[in-house]
């Protein structure tokens, strides 16, 4: 099993056959990866990427984002343009059937996210948001992964699992304040935390 932990970047652990288990801990390279907010601010997060069914915009950042495409047709047809908000984790189908080509023309901060214009005319109406922590993390010990929180207070966590096959799978789990837990592969290829936040009550 390996660990991918960049800096600013969220969690994600692979697992593999017990034979391949090296001696690492933590940090490898890998293609999923989550920015923190602030970095989102400042970054290209999404990604439009082919798909089965057409093409479909992925966010790879931990902030909402708001973007534009732009589709050409064949012949001299009018461009279409459209604007998407694109969630962490949650990719978005574009609806643009048949030929034709999808560019994105802009990308931008959701409204309340940092880095997110600000009503000059209504300041009030633009509240301060403040950004949530990220505190808990994959971390192989040994032949398993521990989910670690890091902060001391109560944090919500999603699991996503991806199969062998490429179905994904998701869990939630409480985890204490500066508390551990091991996470089970339950015969997964792969595995990231999809969503972090606040535990109820």
């Amino acid at each position: 099993m390996k660990t991918i932990d960049r800096p600013g970047a969220r969690r994600v652990a692979h697992f593999e056959s017990v034979a391949v288990l090296g001696a690492a801990v933590l940090v490898a390279a890998s293609a999923l990866v989550l920015l923190s907010p602030g970095q989102a601010a400042a970054e290209e997060c999404v990604r439009l990427v082919p798909d089965p069914g057409g093409e479909s915009l992925v966010n790879q950042c931990n902030a909402c984002r708001i973007v534009t495409l732009l589709r050409s047709r064949t012949g001299n047809a009018t461009p279409t343009q459209r604007s998407f908000t694109v969630h962490p984790g949650m990719p978005v189908a574009v609806p643009f059937k048949g030929p034709g080509r999808s560019r994105m023309t802009s990308e931008s901060p959701c409204e309340g996210t940092p880095g997110a214009p600000v009503n000059i005319v209504k300041p009030e109406a633009q509240a301060a948001a403040e950004p949530e922590p990220i505190c808990v993390k994959l971390f192989r010990v040994e032949d398993r992964v521990v989910m670690l929180n890091g902060c001391d207070f109560c944090r919500k966590i999603t699991v996503a699992r991806t199969g062998p096959g490429g179905g994904e799978a998701r869990m939630s789990y409480d985890l204490k304040g500066k508390s551990s837990l091991p996470l089970d592969p339950l015969g997964a290829a792969a595995a990231r935390i999809a969503g972090e936040g606040r535990c109820e009550g």
